[in-house]
């Protein structure tokens, strides 16, 4: 029978395959000391502390948001002459609570007072600032009367009253000055057509009176 022979693989070959094993263990040594991602510790996340708002400032933004609303919705969407009638009404009694805390004839008004009850009071906008403001209602000998009570937030709220009364008398004063300057710039060019008008009657009749004497 025929012998089949073994072919012998080259020596460089053999010291190859030899070689192999020992790097493929080393490799898989060094996967396993490298640290995994997955088994670093997680960054807790330290959320801010939230203060809840003290009652003062949850009364004073709701004076606010109240006051405003009644001045830009109602009080300015009236005619200029209303609005700044009770805007600079309103401005006097806060300035005077605010310049003289202590006096208690400044803290309260008469409903039936004919100026307050004509420039506020029946103005729309203007018992919903009041009330907003911090002023109450009370009867006294079956006179209505309108006072306010405390101080310190109180008169927060009164100072905050005072800054939007002066914004927003000064937005109506800028609106007032616009319509001025249009109803001048009208009253210009009335002026002027007018002008133009004259000048042709007068050449109107400076011809009728050449064609006369012809």
């Amino acid at each position: 029978a025929t012998r089949r022979l073994r072919r012998r693989p080259a020596r460089g070959q053999a010291m190859d395959a030899a070689a192999d094993p020992p790097a493929a263990a080393s490799s898989d040594a060094a996967l396993a000391e490298a640290p995994s991602e997955d088994s670093a510790e997680p960054t807790l996340y330290a959320a801010p502390i939230i203060t809840p708002p003290t009652p003062d400032e949850l009364r004073l933004a709701e004076a606010r948001k109240q006051m405003l609303r009644a001045l830009d919705t109602k009080i300015t969407q009236e005619d200029d002459a209303t609005a700044l009638g009770a805007i600079e009404l309103l401005e006097k009694l806060v300035s005077n609570i605010l310049a003289h805390p202590d006096e208690p004839k400044y803290r309260e008004f008469k409903a039936s007072n004919p100026a307050i009850s004509k420039k506020l009071l029946k103005v729309p906008g203007g018992m919903e600032f009041v009330n907003a403001a911090g002023f109450s209602t009370k009867v006294v000998q079956f006179e209505e009367i309108w006072q306010l009570q405390g101080s310190g937030i109180e008169l927060t709220v009164l100072e905050h009253a005072q800054e939007g009364l002066a914004r927003y008398k000064a937005l109506v004063h800028e609106r007032l000055q616009k319509r001025e300057a249009a109803r001048e710039e009208r009253k210009r060019g009335i002026d002027k057509e007018k002008e133009l008008i004259l000048q042709q009657i007068e050449g109107d009749k400076s011809e009728r009176k050449d064609k006369s004497w012809k």
